[in-house]
């Protein structure tokens, strides 16, 4: 590895992880990197004994209450803590696979412009059909290297949202920063969406953004009904905010259509749906309803009830417990 910094530091900020962290720190102190690195973890006031287990570890641990968490101002405050070059910062249910997925993640910095690079997920093999599902499509799950700069793109303003979108994409499950440009864009003290956030501003100010395959971390979860539901409705509305994307006259009834024709939908993107046990299929099936009619809310509530009393109430349920 040509490029070696002289420290690298990973920010984790936990809350009641013991049995996530029981699996992600040996994987994470495995390292096999050509450079030094320290961690610091941010602990909201854990009751399961996970303070107790980072004091197992080199780790520089600090407590804060839980109720001054927010995704973007907690890892503010681990990045503030740290003294790394490049701070890469990981959930604690972020498994790193193999020893050499630091390296890979930290190695595209020698590109002086680069400003954050992400890892690729692998779902648990024990994990939700939909969890294995999503990361077929998404661009977090990809095997193909991506390195997104502005200057690649003079129509950028003028393409579609999703296209945008794609272009900004950055994902904190497992990501890092250069230290030099998050002091010029600190993360905003969001609790939703931080990370795109930052990475469509620092993409819009000309730095550029890498996707790594070759860093891989284990990574999924299996959700409830009620939280895909609201989870749906709440990024598109971040995603509508931050894109500009207009009413895109999805309805209920689309939804239902859609709803209708999943069988046929889904096996082009998984084939092995067929071998997945009756019980997963139809709990992929139950959720990806919950996506489909939390879509078709927002798009109602954005035509309907956004610029009313009711609907500021309708959004403020919505981000509850997320």
């Amino acid at each position: 590895m040509a490029f070696r910094p002289e420290l690298v530091s990973v920010v984790i900020p936990t809350y009641n992880g013991r049995s996530d962290l029981e699996r992600s720190l040996p994987a994470l102190f495995s390292q096999k990197a050509e450079f030094p690195f320290e961690v610091i973890c941010i602990d909201s006031s854990s009751t399961d004994g996970t303070w107790e287990l980072l004091g197992e570890y080199p780790i520089d641990r600090h407590r804060i209450p839980a109720s001054d968490f927010s995704h973007g101002g907690t890892r503010n405050r681990g990045v503030e803590l740290s003294r790394g070059g490049i701070v890469i910062l990981m959930t604690q249910d972020a498994v790193p696979v193999g020893d050499q997925w630091m390296t890979a993640l930290v190695r595209n910095y020698e590109n002086p412009e680069v400003a954050g690079v992400y890892s690729r997920q692998i779902p648990r093999p024990d994990g939700a059909l939909l969890a294995k599902i999503d990361l077929r499509l998404a661009p977090n799950g990809s095997i193909q290297r991506r390195v997104n700069r502005r200057s690649d793109h003079p129509h950028y303003e003028a393409a579609p949202p999703n296209e945008r979108r794609e272009l900004c994409n950055f994902d904190d499950i497992c990501s890092s920063v250069r230290r030099s440009v998050w002091e010029k864009f600190p993360f905003r003290p969001l609790n939703f969406a931080e990370d795109l956030d930052w990475g469509k501003r620092v993409f819009e100010a000309g730095y550029t953004i890498v996707f790594e395959p070759e860093a891989q971390v284990v990574h999924s979860h299996d959700r409830s009904f009620v939280y895909e539901f609201k989870r749906s409705f709440i990024t598109y509305d971040v995603v509508d905010e931050m894109f500009d994307c207009g009413d895109d006259g999805y309805g209920f009834s689309r939804a239902l259509s859609d709803w209708v024709r999943l069988p046929v939908l889904l096996p082009p993107v998984y084939p092995e749906i067929d071998q997945e046990p009756l019980r997963s299929r139809l709990r992929a099936y139950y959720c990806i309803t919950a996506r489909i009619f939390g879509h078709a809310c927002f798009s109602t509530w954005r035509r309907s009830f956004k610029s009313n009393k009711f609907g500021t109430s309708l959004q403020k349920l919505f981000y509850r417990g997320i």
